[in-house]
């Protein structure tokens, strides 16, 4: 079923997340200018570079313990990952939208 009358929900699939790739840059842009990020080519996966805001701590911790975001931090991934996180941005927007407006007043706020 899916080869024979998948398109059309891909397609939409793919536009959405297209959105959200463009929504989540806006965003930061607005909320977190500091914050680096490259729109990911294939995948729903964000990496967000927090080392230009010197926090006190590992971002992806504090997004998680104080922000109440799930995200999964970046030293997980190897020595590169200090100051980053990683954020799933396959969500509804507005969803995502209330998301960045968190963690900006969590990492704004440390």
């Amino acid at each position: 079923a899916a080869f024979r009358g998948g398109e059309p929900w891909l397609a939409e699939v793919l536009g959405y997340l297209d959105g959200s790739r463009k929504l989540l840059a806006g965003l930061l842009a607005r909320h977190l200018p500091q914050v680096r990020y490259r729109p990911p080519d294939g995948t729903y996966l964000a990496w967000l570079d927090c080392t230009a805001l010197d926090l006190d701590g590992s971002p992806g911790d504090l997004v998680t313990e104080r922000g109440h975001i799930t995200v999964v931090d970046g030293p997980r991934f190897g020595d590169g990952g200090a100051g980053s996180f990683r954020f799933n941005f396959a969500t509804p927007q507005p969803v995502m939208a209330e998301m960045i407006e968190r963690i900006a007043a969590v990492l704004q706020g440390s």
